[in-house]
């Protein structure tokens, strides 16, 4: 979780900063520009609630492992592919963020699988940092790829990413053992551009109910107790009280 959230710090940050570089000296106008960026937020939104969904009946790794070799695979064809057609750019843009976006998703749902419900808060702000510090650290990175190599360096680095994640992903299943489905909390969505504004969404899942202290048993001197300072005063008129001390009359 520490290391998907920090990989989605770098190439986020680093497309989001990016991005419109590569499509500028790609050869797009404004337009085309707002475009490119459009699509791939629309690719995010829409697919990371299915992919989200199935990582509820399979391991999530396997689901980010998934994420990371598509999205690789797509950056890859842009660094290629950018200066081809705006279709094929766009088609390729679509699951490059319908792939990337949702693994802050899935490893803040893998982080929360495997801590107490009352732990998920520190958690999820110690995942938040280690993302912020590689949304800085992306753009920075990427820019000076970028400057030696050339514009399309900006998809080889996330692919580089990408398949690192994917590649420890895959080392750490073979270490660890498989969290049975019925012990893995539901799917929600985060937020596509601003994974902060969610942090507290997917703290707490669906069905979720803070434990109520156990009941115990009244002690019987707890009973006796209650029954004596409940007991009615006598009033007067109500006859002789039972424990006041009687009178004697004098007769003169």
């Amino acid at each position: 979780a520490v290391l998907g959230c920090l990989a989605v710090g770098l190439t986020n940050g680093a497309f989001w900063g990016m991005a419109p570089v590569f499509a500028r000296l790609s050869g797009l106008g404004v337009s085309d520009i707002a475009l490119f960026i459009a699509v791939t937020i629309l690719g995010g939104a829409l697919l990371q609630l299915p992919l989200g969904r199935i990582s509820d009946y399979f391991d999530r790794r396997y689901v980010l492992i998934a994420s990371c070799i598509f999205c690789a695979a797509a950056g890859l064809a842009l660094a290629l592919l950018g200066n081809g057609s705006n279709t094929v750019r766009l088609m390729l843009a679509f699951l490059f963020g319908g792939f990337a976006f949702p693994i802050y998703a899935l490893s803040i749902a893998h982080a929360n699988d495997h801590v107490e419900p009352d732990d998920r808060i520190s958690v999820s702000g110690g995942l938040l940092l280690i993302f912020g510090i590689g949304a800085v650290a992306g753009p920075i990175i990427a820019s000076s790829i970028m400057t030696i190599v050339g514009h399309h360096a900006l998809f080889f680095f996330t692919a580089a990413i990408h398949m690192a994640t994917a590649g420890f992903a895959l080392y750490r299943i073979t270490r660890s053992t498989v969290l049975p489905a019925e012990e893995r909390d539901n799917f929600v969505m985060a937020n596509v551009s601003s994974p902060g504004r969610n942090r507290t969404t997917s703290l707490r899942p669906a069905g979720w109910r803070r434990a109520q202290p156990a009941l115990t048993p009244p002690r019987q001197a707890d009973i006796a107790f209650t029954q004596h300072t409940h007991r009615r005063s006598p009033r007067r008129g109500d006859g002789p009280c039972r424990n006041s001390r009687p009178t004697h009359s004098h007769v003169a």
